[in-house]
């Protein structure tokens, strides 16, 4: 897979505009599978793509459980904002798929 990202520093002034692509094939379904997590601890920034995941709404106990064929990508900032999107799709069928998460404004969830 291929991750064309800016510099997670650059997330620290907002949300901002951003496109991950990425070529995947797996057949776990039974538990949340993390198919990009990357974390900057000093900045407290954070991105990830997960499928078998529901939205985390900002609850740490109830959200983030599993949730079979749902595909997550989640992004927070150094200041704390996140920024979460879901969708539905059956993408552990043992198939290559191709996943696009494009970002058109972080600040106003503008996503597609």
């Amino acid at each position: 897979s291929y991750v064309a990202l800016p510099p997670l520093e650059g997330y620290g002034d907002s949300l901002g505009c951003f496109t991950l692509e990425l070529d995947f094939k797996t057949g776990h379904s039974w538990e949340p599978v993390p198919l990009v997590h990357l974390l900057e601890d000093s900045l407290g920034i954070f991105l990830a793509v997960e499928l078998n995941r529901q939205p985390w709404n900002g609850d740490p106990v109830e959200g983030g459980r599993y949730d079979a064929d749902a595909v997550l990508f989640t992004v927070r900032d150094r200041d704390g904002r996140v920024l979460e999107g879901c969708v539905q799709r059956a993408l552990t069928d043992h198939c290559w798929h191709h996943l696009v998460w494009d970002v058109v404004d972080g600040r106003t969830n503008q996503m597609r």
